[in-house]
């Protein structure tokens, strides 16, 4: 293959991303069903197996937030390589953009948090629409989704570390549920909102404007990837 070649490395493609995104989706559907059923019992799991005996989850509370784009962005500056200091606006921009869709979203369904209604399925659309309730704001989980979204670009810069990204995104996933903010269906919704928004952005970046966040490398195959021309 003559040229250069890009690395899409982790990165779902044609009908399997369609089939994973159907898959959480239902999964999703289907927590949402016994979410009331298993919330306390999934809260009390996270405090006592996990937030007390290993780091705390209270540790993750800030990935999903605007303070790790902030740090990402100061960091690659500092230290990224020329090619990655291009990236930093358009990553900025996109989360930006998700962050709105985001909180629209969440306006529109509108589902109570889980310390509204003693941990019952209630939905109040447009909450925000003429009284200050956050209360009613719970699906998708804007941390999550944030999180995700954040470890999908950032893994696309950076291949390698994907691991070490997607584990702070399940962190904060895990720390919104443990702190009673969100039902488990709430993360899982907003994992799928924030992976496949973020690859939705980058496909039109790179097909309107020749931005790619994946880096370009001749080996393909020592990284796992798939190569296109």
């Amino acid at each position: 293959m003559s040229g250069s070649t890009t690395v899409r490395r982790g990165v779902p493609q044609g009908r399997f991303a369609i089939g994973l995104f159907i898959l959480l989706v239902l999964s999703g559907f289907v927590l949402m069903y016994f979410d009331s059923r298993i919330q306390e019992p999934f809260e009390d799991i996270l405090t006592k197996y996990v937030d007390d005996n290993f780091i705390g989850l209270h540790f993750f509370r800030y990935f999903g937030g605007p303070q790790t784009t902030i740090l990402a962005c100061l960091l690659i500056w500092t230290l990224g390589a020329k090619n990655k200091r291009k990236l930093l606006l358009p990553y900025v921009v996109c989360l930006g953009i998700i962050g709105g869709f985001t909180d629209i979203a969440k306006d529109v369904i509108g589902r109570a948090r889980p310390n509204k209604f003693d941990r019952q399925l209630v939905f109040y659309p447009f909450p925000t629409a003429f009284t200050d309730d956050k209360a009613s704001t719970s699906l998708p989980s804007g941390h999550a989704t944030g999180a995700f979204a954040n470890a999908t670009f950032l893994s696309a810069m950076y291949p390698p570390a994907a691991p070490i990204f997607y584990t702070l995104a399940v962190g904060t996933a895990l720390h919104r549920v443990e702190e009673g903010r969100h039902f488990s269906s709430d993360v899982v919704f907003g994992a799928v909102f924030g992976i496949y928004l973020s690859l939705a952005l980058q496909r039109l970046l790179r097909r309107r404007f020749g931005i790619e966040f994946h880096p370009e490398n001749p080996d393909a195959a020592a990284l796992g990837g798939t190569a296109s021309p």
